[in-house]
């Protein structure tokens, strides 16, 4: 049997979206105040109800930009070190992917000028949650989608 996939998509908000082995959508999600742990882990329970007791997560792994301050840098990697604890203390396997490696795979060119093409993308594959991509914070969910599409067709070998 095929692992759900659980894709995260870290910046400003957190977005999420599982997938099954097969790259149907289960279940979006982008959470605003991921830096309280409380929430992030009522947002991961969230999943794992909804994508059974198995899953294999990856997340986007950004850890920070040149000249951006450690106060900066800190504040996005935190919030990934408590959801990977969660993850990987409920048994979950966890991985990271670097942004220009699933982009690469999707032909997605990176800097947030670009980021209509992921939410495009997105719909090519889920036409059916075309009004979750569209809306406040599509793009997140959209990155969070293909993210874990990514791991689907590259790294489990399902086209």
């Amino acid at each position: 049997m095929k692992p759900n996939i659980l894709g995260v998509d870290p910046g400003k908000r957190m977005s999420f979206a599982l997938l099954t082995g097969d790259g149907e959508m289960i279940k979006i999600l982008t959470l605003d105040e991921y830096r309280n742990p409380i929430l992030l882990k009522q947002a991961f329970y969230s999943f794992r109800v909804a994508g059974g007791n198995k899953m294999v997560v990856v997340s986007e792994g950004s850890f920070g930009m040149p000249n951006q301050s450690l106060q900066s840098t800190l504040s996005l990697i935190t919030p990934m070190l408590v959801l990977s604890g969660i993850a990987v203390a409920y048994g979950h396997d966890w991985h990271y992917v670097a942004p220009a490696t699933w982009k690469a795979h999707f032909n997605l060119p990176g800097g947030a000028t670009n980021k209509h093409l992921s939410i495009q993308r997105a719909i090519v594959y889920w036409p059916k949650h075309e009004h979750r991509f569209k809306s406040k914070n599509g793009h997140d969910r959209a990155e969070a989608a293909l993210i874990a599409l990514h791991h689907i067709q590259k790294e489990l070998g399902h086209d």
